[in-house]
């Protein structure tokens, strides 16, 4: 490389000097030919222990080269260091070729003349561990100059592993100092590079690499200027590590040079960056990297002149002080500016200071945390402006501004981020001067122990804005959002667009007089001891706006408030658990001012709503949802003026729903919700109003009583009104009560009340005025003016079965014109005769009710109406008798039963009583006790069981044709026999089962059963029945050709007639004498089979009537008796195994049931004895064949025939009710005709055993019986 040095008159090239010193005598020697030759004309130099690895020039050059290996290492000799002086006006250059170390006791270069001094160093300079340079400094490498440049350049590395600094530069003249080291600096004991000049020199302007300083207490990059102009500029382009600080910048107070400090690298030190400007220049800080300090402050100016500061950095950590400062402390209008990039952390997070009136601007685009302290601090004279992009968080407050004291600056927060406080708020701004307060924060913001966002502001103060996310400030009495202003003029606006908790109040705005207005909006929910708090003591309006839910758990959900000014509130669902739910005053007695509630949610509060305005304005209160008053009323307005108030929703109170005072304004109230007393009774008061006018129309509900006093009141009901039960007052005067939807005088069934309307002027009934509640005696009373009921408009009234009616009564005049009355007679009406008294007028009544509707008439009982001069009657008429109704023979015989019983019993006057014919019937029909002639049909058509077994037996004793081939037990022959070979015991003193046509005494055994229906004529009801039993006997020959038997046994009937809910059951006991013989005729043989019996009954029935107003169940139990004679006729003929017997067959069968009386209620019956008879002739065929199946023995049989039944075919009973005459009752009819058809067959399965199985069936038109019987005998 070639070097240029300069002399008073020419340039030369610097001539490379390469000299090996062997001896101290040869050092010697070299000395004193270069003191020679710089005292004949170049430049002095003096370097008493200069080493042979540097060469030196006739000039002022001074090189270094890469052979340079002697003394590497501290001798035990002289000291092994490089010293170069120069005195001349020449530039003295040092140059460390790339690959050189120099090494030892460090290496200086100074000129202490005019000239400047140039330092290229691409090569190493290094202090050895252990050694303390001695070279012309403390440093590793040493640059002085007098008065002119000094200048370093390359990328050489600067290293002291011994004691004192890396790299020291003095400029003790006019000259300026450029230092542009790319090598890495390390000072192991002492500081990385050390920067000073003099009140004449110039700038400063250092760049680096990486610096490495880590003793204790030692600085980085320390550059300090003490010139009045000169500017300082660091640029610190690798990382720097420091055990004091990373980078110090730092101008004297009789400066006016700027600093200007970056950190490209990252910075790691006890202090990060420091830049003390005690001048007036300005003073910026960029910090690329990220800063952590250990001991104090991650990065901070200082700037105690009137020059603007400015900060810009990334991620910044200290843990042991401020992360971020900038203080200005000068009197004058510079800014204070900071940036911060990425996250901040220190025992506070930003301090910003400005004691002169320039702005304060301070950008926090990633977090900030203050660990001990707070978050942000910005402290300005003048406009102070807060940016963040992150969450801010400080273990005092997350943030601390103040400005506005000593200008005229505005003072703002605004950002996507939120604060976070703990041991106070978490933003807290004082504003001392006129601008305004804009706070617009659109993150979450909260405080452990304070407030939330508190803001003031003085007398002289601007307007206030403040809008944010959602505040949490839960310490019991801090305030979410408190903002309070002394000034005069400003406006207070605050919208919270998130959700608000705070141990105290959620929202709290305030102006302390002026004009100024307040204007509140709430976003999200709000949850407090108090919810909004918004008031003005000067002549400004109030404005609150709760979109969300608000709950408030001790105070007031909402509370507006102003002096003169107007108040609005316009809110969702407020809930206020201890308090009032939505307050608004106007307190000043001369204020014009207006108040306006509008809900559009649910509101409950002690009281739901209180407007109360001591001025001259109006008062305005719209509830679209429900409001409620838990301790007192739901809505009160008080007011001097007009007092309009609109329900669209609920409105209830403990004491009443709504109390209106409008002194001489008036008073208009407008529901198409509800307004009642929070009991929810009718007789609670629901509204009060004192006003000289008022006018309440309802098209919704009202449930409670009017209190209505002061002038002209009009009440309007277009909706529904229920007072009933309480006393409503309508003040006297001109009042009127106009009702076109509904007025209720009626609650309770069980309950007359009495409902009264005193005061009242004028009633006009335009809708339904109703005391129909299924009770009657009600009464509407009105007093103190008269009633009119116009075309159109409806009365309901209830009527009762004892005379009572709702009653309407006026102390006036009535007048009926076009009316209609609607009776409600659901409990049933009185007795014919009875008169009930619907409506009076004391003073006389004009007019008929233009139409009856309603339960007028019962299927035989009419109402009408009649009058006289003040009273309107509903008269009972009977126009028809029970029998009128009925259709079938019993309906019409039980209603002539009832026409009969005392007009005044409780069966008699239900039936009276019942709405339409079709009830009518289907109570004659229950009340007939056709159960009783329908168990006659049933016992009658079972009579043919026990005529069919006997019949049957005697053709088996016979062999006759068709018979069962069953076995029957008689003494023991030694033959076989029978057609299914019977098989008999050899020893003539037993007995063993034996043919069914033995000749000797035979005893038999048979169970049978039935079941079957008889259907409904038109009159009786359908009647299912089944019966079960079985039947034993004997039989003999006797005559020689007659055989003569006696049979016994037992059965059980039941029935059911479901229609009539009635059933029963019958034990029933057999016993019967029957006989026969046959008679060869011809080719076949003629066979008499005949028999009678009696059975005895013991019955048992019950039955359920209900039919509207009715309930009864009866039960009976009786005897009844069935005796027939019977006989049948046959011819049997033979035709191979196949057997013929055409057959006639005759019966009579006399049934006698004894009387009984019912136990039960009104619909008891007694009934007398009957008999009844019946005649039944059978004409039909038996038929028979015997073959074999197998080696078995099989007989096929069957019957087939024509039933016809003569004499009492429908049985009947003759009743009577209790007091009543007797009436008889049809059953169900006896079969007339019907076919007769048997199917069985006897198969002789083993040699001493026999299976048969028949099937009976009886059919007629609207009858059926059907059994099945088998049996098993097995002959031993």
């Amino acid at each position: 490389m070639r070097l240029y040095g300069f002399s008073a008159d020419k340039a030369y090239p610097l001539v490379s000097l390469r000299a090996q010193l062997l001896s101290q005598a040869s050092r010697s020697a070299l000395r004193f030919a270069i003191g020679m030759a710089g005292f004949a004309g170049s430049a002095v130099f003096f370097s008493p222990q200069a080493q042979a690895a540097c060469t030196v020039t006739l000039g002022t050059d001074v090189q270094c080269g890469t052979t340079s290996t002697v003394n590497a290492v501290n001798p035990a000799a002289p000291p092994n260091d490089r010293g170069y002086s120069f005195s001349s006006p020449f530039t003295a250059h040092l140059a460390i070729d790339a690959g050189a170390t120099v090494s030892g006791f460090g290496l200086a270069i100074e000129n202490t003349g005019n000239g400047a001094v140039m330092v290229v160093n691409n090569g190493t300079i290094s202090v050895d561990a252990g050694n303390t340079p001695t070279a012309g400094g403390t440093a590793a490498l040493n640059i002085d100059a007098a008065s002119n440049l000094i200048t370093y350049t390359g990328s050489g590395a600067i290293t002291n592993n011994g004691s004192g600094d890396a790299f020291a530069i003095k400029q003790n003249g006019l000259g300026s100092i450029d230092v542009d080291a790319t090598g890495d600096i390390t000072a192991a004991a002492g500081s990385g590079i050390v920067v000073r000049n003099t009140a004449a020199s110039g700038s400063i302007d250092v760049t680096t690499g990486a610096v490495t300083a880590l003793a204790a207490g030692m600085f980085g990059i320390d550059v300090q200027s003490s010139s009045t102009a000169g500017n300082l500029t660091t640029v610190a382009n690798g990382d720097v590590t420091a055990g004091n600080t990373g980078i110090l910048g730092r101008v004297s107070s009789t400066g006016t040079g700027n600093i200007d400090i970056t950190a490209n690298g990252a910075i790691d030190a006890g202090n990060g960056i420091i830049a003390q400007n005690l001048g007036n220049g300005s003073t910026t800080v960029k910090a690329m990297g990220p800063v952590t300090a250990t001991m104090a402050s991650g990065l901070g100016v200082f700037a105690q002149g009137r020059g603007d500061v400015s900060i810009t950095t990334g991620a910044v950590t200290s843990t042991g002080g401020q992360a971020v400062y900038a203080i200005g402390t000068g009197t004058g209008t510079g800014t204070i500016d900071v940036t911060t990039n990425g996250n901040v952390s220190g025992t506070a997070g930003i301090l910003a200071g400005n004691s002169g009136t320039g702005m304060i601007s301070v950008i926090a685009n990633g977090a900030v945390t203050g660990t001990s302290f707070d978050g942000i601090v910005a402290n300005g004279g003048g406009a102070v402006d807060v940016q963040v992009a992150g969450t801010v968080m400080g273990a005092r407050s997350g943030l601390t501004l103040i400005g506005g004291g000593g200008g005229t600056g505005n003072l703002s927060v605004t950002g996507a981020g939120g604060f976070v406080g703990g041991s106070d708020d978490a933003v807290n701004i004082q504003n001392y001067g006129p601008g305004t307060v804009t706070v617009d924060i659109s993150g979450a913001s909260s405080s452990t122990s304070g407030g939330g966002i508190v803001v003031r502001d003085t007398a002289t103060g601007g307007n206030i804005g403040v809008t944010t996310g959602a505040v949490t400030a839960l310490a019991a009495g801090r305030i979410g959002i408190d903002v309070e202003t002394l000034s005069a003029t400003a406006n207070v606006t605050i919208v919270a667009n998130g959700d608000v908790k705070a141990g105290g109040p959620g929202i709290f705005a305030g102006l302390s007089s002026g004009s100024g207005n307040v204007d509140v909006t709430a976003n999200g929910a709000i949850d407090a001891s108090s919810g909004i708090v918004a008031g003005t003591v000067g002549t400004g309006s109030v404005t609150v706006k709760a979109v969300g839910p608000i709950t408030a758990t001790t105070g007031r959900g909402i509370d507006a408030e102003s002096s003169a000014g107007n108040v609005a509130v316009i809110t969702g669902a407020v809930n206020a658990t201890a308090a009032t739910a939505i307050f608004a005053l106007q307190d000043n007695p001369v204020g014009a001012g207006t108040i306006n509630v509008t809900t559009n949610g649910n509101v409950s509060g002690t009281t739901g709503i209180q407007a109360t305005n001591l001025g001259t304005g109006a008062i305005t209160v719209i509830a679209n949802g429900a409001v409620t008053g838990t301790s007192a009323e739901g809505i009160v307005a008080t007011g001097n003026g007009v007092v309009d108030v609109q329900v669209a929703g609920t409105v209830t109170g403990a004491t009443r729903g709504l109390t209106l005072t409008g002194g001489t304004g008036a008073i208009n109230v407008a529901s198409s919700g509800a307004i009642r007393s929070l009991s929810g009774l009718s007789s609670d008061a629901a509204i009060e109003t004192n006003a000289a006018t008022m006018a309440l129309t309802n098209a919704g509900s009202i449930v409670g009583t009017a209190q209505f006093a002061g002038g002209a009141t009009l009440f309007a009901n277009d909706g529904n009104w229920n007072g009933a039960g309480g006393t409503s007052d309508f003040g006297g005067g001109a009042s009127r009560l106009v009702n076109d939807g509904t007025a209720v005088g009626g609650n309770s069934a069980g309950v007359a009340e009495t409902t009264q309307w005193t005061n009242l002027f004028q009633f006009t009934n335009q809708g339904t005025l109703t005391m129909a509640d299924a009770g009657a005696g009600d009464v509407i009373r009105q007093t103190g003016g008269n009633a009119a009921f116009a075309t159109g408009s409806i009365m309901a009234i209830d009527i009762n079965t004892a005379g009572q009616a709702d009653r309407f009564s006026t102390s006036g005049t009535a007048t009926i014109t076009g009316a209609t009355l609607t009776v409600n007679a659901a409990g049933g009406i009185a007795v014919p005769g009875t008169r009930y008294t619907v409506l009076t007028a004391d003073a006389g009544l004009t007019g008929q009710f233009a139409a009856l509707t309603g339960v007028l008439n019962t299927a035989f009982l009419r109402l009408v109406d009649t009058y006289d001069t003040n009273n309107a009657y509903l008269d009972i008429l009977k126009y028809r008798n029970f029998t009128d109704a009925a259709l079938t023979r019993n309906q019409i015989a039980t209603a002539g039963g009832l026409e009969s019983l005392p007009t005044s019993g409780s069966l008699y006057n239900v039936i009276l009583n019942l709405a339409t014919d079709v009830q009518a019937r289907d109570a004659f029909d229950q009340l007939s006790g056709e159960v009783y002639p329908s168990a006659q049909t049933s016992l009658i058509e079972d009579s043919r069981l026990l005529r069919d077994a006997a019949t049957n037996r005697i053709r088996a004793a016979f062999g006759i044709v068709g018979a069962s081939a069953a076995p029957v037990m008689a003494y023991a022959d030694q033959t076989y026999g029978g057609a299914a070979g019977a098989y008999v015991s050899l020893d003539p003193n037993t007995t063993a089962a034996v043919a069914s046509d033995t000749d000797r005494f035979a005893l038999w055994s048979q169970g049978f059963g039935s079941w079957g229906h008889t259907g409904s004529d038109g009159n009786a009801a359908r009647v299912d029945r089944s019966t079960g039993g079985f039947l034993a006997g004997g039989d003999a020959a006797i005559f020689d050709t007659w055989r003569l038997g006696i049979m016994a046994g037992y059965s059980r009937t039941n029935l059911d007639v479901k229609d009539r809910a009635s059933s029963g059951s019958s034990d029933n006991y057999h016993l019967g004498l029957y006989g026969g013989t046959t008679w060869d005729v011809g080719g076949g043989t003629l066979g008499l089979r005949t028999g009678t019996s009696y059975t005895w009954h013991d019955i048992a029935t019950s039955r359920s009537v209900t039919f509207p107003g009715f309930n009864d169940s009866l039960k009976a139990d009786y005897r009844a008796g069935t005796a027939q004679v019977f006989g049948e006729l046959g011819y049997g003929i033979h035709a191979g195994n196949l057997g013929f017997e055409p057959f006639a067959n005759l019966a009579y069968v006399n049934l006698r049931t004894d009387g009984f009386t019912e136990t039960g209620g009104a619909a008891t019956l007694t009934s007398a004895s009957a008999i009844t008879d019946a005649i039944f002739t059978t004409l039909g065929l038996h038929a028979s064949g015997e073959f074999t199946v197998g080696e078995m023995a099989a007989t096929v049989r069957g019957t087939l025939g024509w039933r016809h039944a003569f004499g009492e075919t429908v049985p009947l009973s003759r009743f009577a009710f209790a007091g009543g005459a007797s009436f008889t009752v049809a059953g169900v009819p006896i079969a007339k005709d019907g076919l007769i058809l048997d199917v069985g067959f006897d198969i002789a399965i083993a040699h001493n055993a026999t299976l048969g199985l028949t099937y009976g069936g009886q059919f007629g038109s609207r009858a059926a019986d059907q059994s099945v019987k088998a049996n098993l005998a097995v002959r031993f």
